[in-house]
């Protein structure tokens, strides 16, 4: 889900008559200043919150979440409302709304679920083409398919920032029916390129010990999904090899990433931040230590759609370090986290003495 934002800016210093109140710092104005900008924000925040919870509403009386016109106009106004860019001070005021707070989980069910419809609609119709062409014709003309190749070369950009190394073994935690990242993920590695046609960097290389053909496991625990991903990818021709599938959950047993360079969690896979932690647990005690992890997450009200994440609890620094945080402000629409895995924790809970170190990536 994506929404093009547009920002432009002078090439000249502004005036002063160009500067308005909302500019200045707080403690600049007076009482009577402060009190009109606070009444501008909470005006701003409880039309946003009528907006989301009349949204909410309409999807509630939806029968199911199949593509179609009603469908697709309210899920793209939600999309519209939450990729909108306010200040921390009218975003706090939304979340802090008990009436807002109470429809989340049910409205980022209703994300999901919606999701999941439009990845298999449009994995049966890629499967339908009469040929491969033809097929990859239809991926290519999925609606969100350039926004993909964004989110993918904004990863790959801040994957790279922690390790200068092409990955040749990957795995996506929550591929889902329309794998459309692990696609992205793996034309890129085989042509040794960003998405998107960026040119290559020349301090790009493949791991030694790696096959010319890299590899992506997928990974899902709906096993209709699974098939739904396979199938297709097995109709896309060249551009499908190198994806494999597994239906299992997510840190299940039956997972093995020990010889994976870098595992993707999907921003959908555990709705909370104590599933989440769990699941970062679970999944880096079955990968070597230096592997990188990337967690898709969100902030702002971004947040109404994906779970935020936060990284920076004891649970989650025990397991791993933060690289790398990115907020895109443009068309996608999900925050981005780089973690590299730590050494196993001691008894005592010594992690070696690192502090950990958390920055922010603009690529």
């Amino acid at each position: 889900m994506f929404r093009v934002l547009g920002f432009l800016t002078g090439g000249k210093s502004p005036k002063s008559s160009d500067v308005c109140e909302g500019d200045l710092p707080t403690d600049t104005l007076g009482g009577a200043d402060r009190a009109r900008l606070e009444l501008a924000s909470q005006r701003k925040a409880n039309g946003i919150t009528r907006e989301l919870l009349k949204i909410h509403s309409r999807l509630a009386r939806l029968s199911d979440f199949q593509p179609g016109e009603e469908t697709n106009e309210i899920f793209s106004r939600l999309v519209s409302l939450c990729c909108e860019i306010h200040d921390t001070e009218t975003v706090n005021k939304v979340f802090g709304d008990d009436m807002v707070q109470a429809i989340l989980p049910p409205l980022r069910k209703m994300c999901s679920d919606a999701e999941y419809c439009l990845e298999d609609h449009w994995a049966k119709y890629i499967t339908a083409a009469p040929s491969t062409d033809e097929a990859i014709g239809r991926l290519k003309s999925f609606t969100y398919y350039k926004n993909y190749e964004d989110l993918t070369r904004h990863e790959i950009c801040a994957m790279l920032s922690a390790n200068p190394v092409l990955p040749g073994k990957v795995a996506f935690i929550g591929s889902g029916p329309l794998p459309l990242t692990s696609l992205c993920f793996l034309e890129a590695l085989k042509k040794r390129a960003l998405p998107g046609n960026r040119a290559d960097s020349e301090n790009v290389r493949y791991p030694a010990n790696q096959s010319l053909i890299p590899e992506i496991l997928n990974i899902d625990r709906d096993g209709a999904a699974v098939e739904s991903a396979s199938v297709m990818c097995a109709k896309l021709g060249s551009l499908g090899d190198g994806m494999k599938f597994q239906c299992a959950p997510a840190g299940g047993e039956a997972l093995d990433l020990h010889d994976f360079d870098l595992v993707y969690i999907a921003a959908l896979v555990g709705g909370s931040q104590n599933e989440k932690e769990g699941l970062l647990h679970s999944v880096a005690a079955k990968m070597r230590e230096g592997a990188l992890i990337i967690m898709r997450t969100s902030w702002g009200l971004r947040s109404c759609l994906y779970p935020e994440v936060d990284m920076a609890t004891e649970e989650m620094l025990q397991r791993v370090e933060i690289c790398s945080v990115v907020h895109p402000y443009g068309s996608v629409v999900n925050s981005i986290i780089v973690a590299r895995i730590r050494s196993p924790p001691k008894p005592n809970g010594d992690t070696n003495g690192n502090i950990p170190l958390i920055t922010s990536l603009v690529c």
